[in-house]
């Protein structure tokens, strides 16, 4: 546990206010990755890639059942809003998706994240993030072959990825527990907040 184009249409994206419904972000502004559709911090967006075209590259850590592409892709540039693990899903939409996340805004940026098939026919992705940094998050469809290929409503959440974040009041110290494999993986989150892995001496800190 640490311590601690279409790319000339017009971009609309309406942010609303928390608890109302998702902010709606339509597809056609955001189909190029060079003009990615801008949203920052955790909560829920739509978007669409019905007539999407696929503009970005195949990559080997997109292979899932015998193909590296995300098909009828769209783009969103994500400022995280805070350190950590960030969660970023499709889960909700109502087709088969992809996704896949990259360090920077824009075209060609390290890919940190891909996933198909986390949750139903939707897709999950978990990466490290820092705050203020922007990330691209790539949103689309599965197909074998780019044949057939499904389009539809996306509903993307972000969130973070943090089992617990708790603050002990007798200190100030506060503990964040993230699900990480291994002590490397785990002080480098802990690095990544300002932190380290902690040790826990006594019983009222373990309290």
């Amino acid at each position: 546990m640490p311590r601690v184009n279409r790319r000339h249409a017009v971009s609309v994206c309406a942010v609303l206010l928390a608890g109302s419904m998702p902010a709606l972000c339509f597809a056609q502004a955001n189909d190029n990755c060079s003009a990615p559709e801008p949203i920052a911090g955790y909560g829920s967006f739509i978007t669409s890639n019905v007539g999407a075209t696929t503009d970005g590259a195949a990559d080997a850590a997109c292979n899932f059942f015998s193909s590296q592409q995300i098909w009828a892709d769209v783009w969103m540039c994500w400022t995280a809003t805070e350190s950590g693990i960030a969660i970023a899903e499709t889960c909700g939409s109502g087709f088969d998706t992809k996704i896949a996340a990259y360090l920077g805004c824009g075209c060609g940026g390290t890919i940190l994240a891909c996933n198909d098939d986390a949750c139903s026919l939707q897709s999950r992705v978990t990466f490290a993030v820092t705050a203020g940094q922007t990330y691209t998050l790539r949103l689309g469809s599965y197909s074998s072959n780019g044949s057939n290929v499904a389009t539809g409503q996306i509903l993307l959440t972000t969130r973070s990825g943090a089992l617990a974040d708790l603050v002990n009041p007798a200190n100030g110290h506060r503990y964040v527990a993230y699900d990480t494999s291994g002590w490397n993986a785990a002080e480098a989150t802990a690095q990544l907040l300002g932190g380290h892995l902690v040790t826990i001496d006594d019983a009222d800190e373990n309290a």
